[in-house]
C-alpha cells in the first residue's frame, strides 16, 4: 500500500537505529582494556553478536510473509504482491 509505504520506511529506519546504538553500548561495556592498554574480551563481543545474527536468522524464518485472498485469489507472497501492485 503506498499510502504505508512512508511509515513503514520511518519505523524501519528507527529500529535500525535503536539497534544500532544498542549495539554500540553493549559491546562498550564488555570490551575493556587491561592495565597494558591491551584490548580484553573482544571474543565475548564477537559470541554475542554471532549470537544475535543467528537469533535474527531463526526469527525472521518465522515470519508469515503470506497476504491474505481479498478477490479469492490463491495466497501470494509480499514479493509476489508488491510485483502485481506496482
Amino acid at each position: 500500500n503506498p499510502d504505508l509505504r512512508g511509515t513503514f520506511m520511518t519505523l524501519n529506519s528507527a529500529v535500525q537505529s535503536v539497534a544500532m546504538g544498542a549495539a554500540a553500548f553493549i559491546g562498550g561495556n564488555i570490551i575493556t582494556r587491561d592495565s597494558h592498554g591491551l584490548v580484553q574480551h573482544s571474543w565475548v563481543a564477537a559470541t554475542v553478536g554471532a549470537c544475535a545474527s543467528l537469533a535474527t536468522v531463526w526469527v525472521a524464518g518465522r515470519l508469515d510473509l503470506r497476504i491474505p485472498p481479498a478477490t479469492g485469489r490463491s495466497t501470494s507472497t509480499v514479493a509476489e504482491h508488491t510485483a502485481r501492485t506496482t
